[in-house]
């Protein structure tokens, strides 16, 4: 007789366990409608960037940047404070990135000198040797070349030479450093990109 006492006990004690329960959810109105109100309420919206923005977003300063080839001389854009020139949209460049191949290339007495400030100038020097104003991509300067020489002149004052044999492209600057344009037409609002395999402008 026992036995089936307790089972009695303990379905009695079940049902009064799940009333109670249902008689919490239903004295809390306030939480239904907290829950109501966060399902119903509209997340913030983000304003559209302006044309300013799009425009910096896709330089030629962000191409240099975002091209895997060419981090190390993005970052030489940034020390001679060239960026904010080629971010804007107020001109036009031509930018010859040498790639992070051809400056490991380079001695590394200057390669590691270009971070000091007491050779800062050699830097900036070098970095406006790759930079044109104007744009020239790849079916502009083959167009060019097929009336004669081509010379450019950088935004530093270099001369730079422009030469093609067969599909390569050639750029040389007035101290003989040269360099073949690699990955070209790399196309940014406000020019072009090409990645080259050498570094121009110095001594």
């Amino acid at each position: 007789m026992r036995l089936p006492y307790l089972r009695f006990c303990v379905l009695i004690c079940s049902v009064v366990l799940f009333s109670c329960k249902n008689d919490v959810k239903s004295d809390d109105p306030q939480s239904d409608t907290e829950t109501s109100t966060e399902v119903t309420s509209e997340p913030v919206k983000n304003a559209p960037p302006t044309q300013e923005n799009l425009d910096r977003s896709n330089s030629v300063m962000a191409r240099v940047m975002s091209t895997k080839e060419t981090k190390t001389y993005a970052t030489y854009l940034i020390t001679a404070e060239m960026s904010d020139r080629l971010l804007s949209s107020n001109g036009t460049y031509t930018v010859f990135a040498p790639s992070d191949t051809a400056i490991l290339a380079l001695d590394a007495k200057v390669r590691d000198s270009f971070p000091l400030m007491s050779r800062r100038e050699q830097l900036v020097s070098m970095v406006k040797a790759h930079i044109v104003e104007g744009v020239y991509d790849s079916v502009t300067i083959i167009q060019e070349l097929k009336q004669g020489k081509m010379t450019l002149t950088t935004v530093g004052g270099e001369t730079l030479s422009v030469s093609r044999s067969g599909n390569e492209i050639r750029v040389k600057d007035s101290k003989g450093n040269e360099a073949m344009v690699g990955k070209s037409d790399i196309n940014a609002s406000n020019g072009v990109v090409h990645v080259v395999d050498g570094v121009l402008g110095l001594d």
